[in-house]
């Protein structure tokens, strides 16, 4: 049991109860509010994946089982069990953000005015005697997949269940690509381009292992996070793609809008983009 604990833990999974013979979701390090994680586990053999980066299991399995025929059986029937259980999940979220949005209004946003966009009027569920929540749209080529939602004090969740890897919610639709990580990095990089008159379409990806994924098959620019951890950056390496990410550790696009200006940061991305177009 410790060890398929610590074999999920190795794959990125934060395990907190090990249940035998069902399916279970649960955190991952890179996610450690949203349930990107799933595992199986009956006893002497198990599987686990973190879906924002891979759509492949990792089988695990005890020196016990002999890996025949049966056994790949097993593993087949627990895949396309989960297979069903994850597409009715998709579907149940996409569902709810529709109907989401039909209950939302253009409004101001908390949120956003501390973010720098104090008059911008953005999609808000305003439910009574609840904090109104900023509504992001999700879009898998797009098809409404899910949302993300942000309080006033800037806490983020999606949908139970939703389709998280390859969604987006995209600015413009000019012809230069750009990826970013959260929305306000978004809106903040939109103000930047427009303020240097390029043409842009900004891809705001919600995680640094799903805009590794655009970076790979669209030809742009990333815009990264400078994490502490180093996932932000990680992702800028790996794509192959021209990068930039703030000096200061912590923060991203807006964080240093904020701090430095419009004028200091167009600078710093037209640098960008020039040392791109000379290459």
């Amino acid at each position: 049991m410790n060890d398929f604990i610590q074999f999920a833990s190795s794959h990125g999974l934060i395990v907190n109860h090990l249940p035998i013979g069902r399916i279970v979701r649960c955190p991952t390090n890179t996610h450690r509010s949203s349930k990107n994680g799933a595992f199986f586990f009956d006893g002497l053999w198990g599987w686990c994946m973190d879906w924002s980066i891979s759509d492949q299991i990792s089988i695990w399995k005890s020196d016990k089982v002999v890996d025949n025929a049966e056994f790949q059986q097993k593993i087949k029937a627990s895949q396309a069990k989960y297979a069903q259980e994850k597409a009715k999940s998709n579907a149940d979220a996409s569902k709810k953000a529709q109907w989401i949005l039909g209950q939302c209004e253009l409004n101001l946003s908390a949120y956003l005015g501390r973010k720098g966009f104090p008059d911008m009027n953005a999609n808000m569920w305003i439910k009574e005697q609840e904090q109104p929540l900023l509504v992001i749209p999700m879009r898998i080529e797009n098809k409404l997949v899910g949302c993300q939602l942000i309080d006033h004090e800037g806490n983020k969740k999606f949908l139970k269940g939703q389709a998280t890897q390859d969604a987006c919610f995209q600015i413009g639709n000019g012809k230069q690509a750009f990826f970013v990580e959260g929305y306000v990095s978004g809106l903040s990089l939109q103000a930047i381009l427009q303020s240097l008159k390029i043409s842009y379409t900004i891809f705001v990806t919600f995680s640094a292992s799903n805009l590794l994924r655009f970076a790979k098959r669209i030809d742009g620019f990333v815009i990264a996070d400078n994490d502490a951890s180093l996932t932000g950056e990680k992702a800028a390496i790996d794509s192959g793609r021209r990068y930039w990410m703030p000096s200061v550790i912590g923060h991203d696009i807006n964080d240093h809008h904020l701090q430095h200006g419009a004028f200091k940061t167009a600078q710093e991305i037209r640098k960008l983009i020039y040392t791109k177009s000379l290459s």
